[in-house]
């Protein structure tokens, strides 16, 4: 057999490589995209951000799904909640500025002992730059942008419907706070996550169950009495005159609001955009009048500096 680049065929077999690293490449291929790197081919480490951690993660730790990693985050979190109970309810007389400054006191402790033993203690003690403190700061931003988009998705008031469930929610999540601190409802809800979910897991059709059988009657006698918009608006004006009659000026605020939001899920598209043509003016006149007092009011403050120094002289 003739030789192959300068090679015979005996010695170009010998350097193939096996069989193991040849089907090597179509593994490569089959890897995930995000687990391979294609310049190395070497596995990396997938970024967790706030967009990867989605709920069915959280769902799936709280059912106990993955049991060694469920306890180890059932353990720490309950392992918080001492800790937690012991700063807020112990038998110290340590306040938050005082545990504070311990803190401090400790990490300029730690740095002077380094100090003396190490002849590299201001890179070890140094912040800036460190991956951790760039890591809470990407976390961080990540955070500040969740929150910006989940108010963009809740509070622009784009669904009426949903504009009205996020204010029952909130106006809920108050009156708790009234009762509760928010330290105990965050106990609460870490406690209820895991034996919700369990029970959500196990017992899911029998829970759902219940709830279209309490629900769907109350659903089918309020569409049996076939009332009309006016006489749904009557029920609503009277149910909340009977709220503003007994109960806070908060409350009564709250219920205006969700009387608005109601009033707005009943009203066709043409209603909303003539009231908007209508009170466009108006919102015009008042940025003007208020443009007008604004000006007045500068015009004065210039006015009254110049005066002042003219008195001083």
């Amino acid at each position: 057999m003739p030789p192959v680049f300068g090679v015979h065929a005996s010695a170009a077999s010998s350097l193939s490589p096996p069989a193991t690293v040849q089907g090597s490449e179509k593994l490569f291929l089959d890897t995930p995209e995000h687990f391979a790197n294609p310049a190395g081919g070497r596995a990396i480490k997938p970024a967790v951000t706030f967009e990867t951690a989605e709920p069915a993660a959280v769902y799936k730790i709280a059912c106990f799904r993955n049991v060694a990693l469920s306890s180890l985050v059932f353990l720490l979190g309950s392992l918080a909640v001492l800790a937690g109970e012991f700063i807020l309810r112990g038998k110290h007389n340590w306040t938050l500025l005082t545990a504070t400054s311990y803190i401090v006191l400790l990490d300029l402790a730690l740095n002077f002992a380094r100090s003396v033993v190490s002849a590299r203690w201001r890179d070890r003690a140094a912040w800036s730059g460190s991956e951790a403190v760039l890591a809470a700061a990407h976390a961080g931003r990540a955070a500040v942008l969740a929150a910006a988009a989940q108010h963009d998705r809740l509070l622009t008031s784009r669904d009426p419907v949903q504009t009205v469930w996020v204010a029952a929610a909130v106006w809920a999540a108050s009156v708790l706070g009234s009762m509760f601190s928010l330290w105990r409802l965050m106990v609460v809800a870490f406690y209820s996550t895991f034996a919700v979910s369990v029970c959500c897991e196990h017992y899911s059709e029998p829970i759902l169950q219940l709830i279209t059988s309490a629900v769907d009657p109350v659903k089918a006698r309020w569409e049996a009495l076939g009332l009309s918009r006016n006489a749904k608006g009557g029920v609503l004006a009277a149910a909340l005159l009977v709220l503003l009659a007994s109960s806070g000026w908060a409350t009564r605020m709250v219920m205006l609001l969700l009387a608005a939001l109601i009033v707005r899920c009943h009203l066709e598209q043409a209603e909303v955009d003539a009231i908007a043509t209508r009170a466009q003016p108006m919102v015009l006149s008042a940025k003007k009048r208020a443009r007008r007092v604004s000006d007045f009011v500068r015009r004065r403050s210039s006015l009254c500096v110049p005066l002042g120094k003219l008195h001083e002289g």
